[in-house]
């Protein structure tokens, strides 16, 4: 039987405030491993103040586009105090779980940029 790992993303970053993809490297290490191994893993946003879409993106968004069975095995919590936090994270796993919603998001956003 698998234990549950609790990751702390305050821990991993030392930090309240999630903001660039680039910070993100710890977050997708731990996501990486548990997803290659078929872990369940809580990752735990339980003291950070603030997140934003690139850090889910670059972390949770990398991992479920590349490891999507792992949807099933990873559990987010403690974003519920967080402004639009919630909202956020269901666009990333919208975005890389759903093939046809991530083809039409880009081609919306090819269009809307050839009019610039």
């Amino acid at each position: 039987m698998n234990m549950m790992a609790v990751v702390s993303v305050k821990e991993l970053l030392n930090k309240e405030v999630a903001a660039f993809d680039f910070e993100g490297q710890p977050v997708l290490d731990v996501l990486r491993q548990a997803a290659e191994k078929r872990q369940p893993l809580i990752l735990s946003f339980a003291g950070m103040r603030h997140v934003m879409s690139d850090f889910l993106h670059a972390t949770v968004g990398v991992v479920l586009s590349v490891h999507p069975e792992f949807d099933s095995l990873l559990t987010i919590e403690g974003l519920e105090h967080i402004p639009y936090a919630n909202i956020k994270l269901a666009e990333v796993k919208k975005l890389a779980l759903d093939a046809d919603y991530r083809q039409r998001t880009a081609e919306a956003w090819d269009a809307e940029l050839a009019g610039y």
